[in-house]
């Protein structure tokens, strides 16, 4: 559990430093890189749950269930990973609003 939070937090914080168009500081992508990493692995723990317990998707879709299954989890990772990119946006704006004010 321990190894795979940390490659999940350096692999998300990586993303979000690497990725935008701007240098971010990798300071302003901890909250939003923690709370991806925290929501990743709480979907993916209380999903696997639900489909291997509650839902049965054999019934509805058949052969073809499996990747139903992984389309709904790839589906509800992205809304945590956007939130988390929201948040990082928040503290980037933040930020900069702090040091504009600072300035004048």
């Amino acid at each position: 559990f321990i190894i795979s939070f940390i490659f999940i937090y350096v692999s998300i914080k990586l993303l979000f430093t690497i990725a935008p168009n701007a240098k971010i500081e990798t300071k302003k992508t901890i909250k939003g890189a923690l709370f991806t990493t925290i929501g990743w692995i709480l979907v993916t723990t209380v999903y696997s749950y639900y489909a291997n317990n509650i839902a049965n998707y054999d019934l509805f879709y058949g052969n073809i269930s499996n990747l139903v299954v992984l389309l709904i989890w790839i589906y509800i990772l992205s809304y945590i990973f956007v939130i988390g990119i929201g948040i990082n946006v928040t503290e980037y704006q933040l930020a900069e609003t702090t040091t504009d004010n600072i300035k004048k």
